[in-house]
C-alpha cells in the first residue's frame, strides 16, 4: 500500500540530508578560505585624517546655509578661492586659530583648495591667473 505521507517525508528526510552535506562542505570551505579583494590602484578614502574632513565639512556646511547647497559648483573665478585660501592662511599665521564664523582657519585653507580643484575638474571655473606667468619654465615640472 502507498503511504503518501511516509514516502514525501522520506524524500524530504533525503533532500535535506543531502543538501545538509552540501551546506556543510561550502561553510568549511569558507571558513577555511582566505578573504581576497583586488584594492590594487583604488583610493584610501580611509587615509584621509577624519577629523581634519570633519572641520573641512564644517566649512563646506556654513557656506550651504550662507550661499546653498553646492554654491561652489556655479561659475566662478579661481583666483577668489586661491585669495580666500591665502587669507586664511595668512591669518593662521598671524596666531588666529579660528574665522568668525567658529572654525578653523586650516580647515577654511583646505576647503578653499577643495572648491578651486572641483572647478579645474570639473570645468566649471574661470581660469584668471595671470598669464604673464604661463611660458616661463617654472610652471613646466
Amino acid at each position: 500500500m502507498i503511504n503518501l505521507k511516509n514516502d514525501m517525508k522520506n524524500i524530504y528526510n533525503d533532500w535535506y540530508k543531502l543538501n545538509m552535506k552540501d551546506i556543510n562542505a561550502m561553510r568549511e570551505e569558507f571558513a577555511n578560505s582566505k578573504f581576497v579583494k583586488d584594492d590594487q590602484g583604488k583610493e584610501k578614502f580611509t587615509m584621509i585624517p577624519q577629523l581634519a574632513i570633519k572641520e573641512v565639512a564644517k566649512v563646506f556646511t556654513h557656506g550651504a546655509d550662507k550661499y546653498g547647497d553646492f554654491n561652489y559648483s556655479k561659475q566662478g573665478d579661481v583666483l577668489r578661492y586661491i585669495d580666500a585660501l591665502h587669507r586664511h592662511t595668512n591669518q593662521y599665521l598671524s596666531g588666529e586659530n579660528m574665522d568668525e564664523s567658529g572654525v578653523h582657519h586650516l580647515a577654511c585653507v583646505a576647503a578653499n583648495a577643495l572648491m578651486a580643484l572641483d572647478g579645474i575638474l570639473n570645468k566649471t571655473i574661470t581660469d584668471n591667473r595671470n598669464k604673464t606667468y604661463e611660458s616661463t619654465s617654472i610652471h613646466r615640472r
